[in-house]
């Protein structure tokens, strides 16, 4: 369901009235999403970008022979590239963490990890990647590469990305007031597996 401009912009207002959280984050949040979910800009300014967007990337014939060798070389080169469980691990261990703490924090349970941790092809969700980017506090870059290894990126249509992203970009990980933001504006919640 497609949220309206003026129902976000009372419902963060709303949420700024009853002091959920500070004042100073519902406006910076209020305005990030303003400037940046696509379903508030121009309609025809966005579907011109995309058109545009797609046709730099259309491509036309058949693999040519000069570049089957190419093709070849990259297939090999990104089944040896880092997935997501790797990636994952390399995180909480850069982050001195105890993989309990950090999947726990994140909203997932001990058998969802497991299944993470022990095949190295596992695909996640969206939602549970960017649940472990706010419990591992990574910083933006950190977390499109995160979501990058799981075939993933950062969408600005869609609210829920859009919200997650002014998170991470502000450096607030608090799970507890970004559910109840999230909740206010009838926004998908992260993970709570327990």
């Amino acid at each position: 369901e497609k949220m309206r401009r003026d129902y976000f912009i009372q419902t963060t207002s709303e949420i700024r009235q009853k002091a959920i959280v500070t004042d100073s984050l519902i406006n910076a949040y209020s305005s990030y999403v303003l400037d940046n979910y696509a379903d508030f800009e121009d309609r025809e300014r966005v579907l011109y970008q995309r058109v545009e967007q797609q046709s730099r990337f259309r491509y036309s014939g058949e693999l040519d022979d000069i570049y089957e060798d190419e093709f070849l070389r990259l297939m090999e080169k990104m089944q040896k590239a880092e997935t997501f469980s790797d990636m994952l691990l390399r995180f909480i261990r850069q982050k001195n963490k105890k993989p309990p703490e950090v999947y726990k924090k994140a909203g997932i349970d001990y058998r969802h990890f497991s299944k993470i941790n022990s095949r190295r092809d596992y695909k996640p969700t969206k939602e549970t990647v960017l649940a472990f980017a706010l419990a591992l506090e990574l910083s933006l870059s950190q977390t499109e590469e995160l979501l990058n290894s799981a075939g993933y990126s950062f969408s600005p249509s869609s609210l829920f990305d859009v919200s997650i992203k002014f998170f991470l970009e502000n450096h607030y990980y608090d799970r507890n007031k970004i559910d109840l933001i999230l909740d206010k504006l009838g926004i998908d919640l992260l993970p709570k597996n327990f």
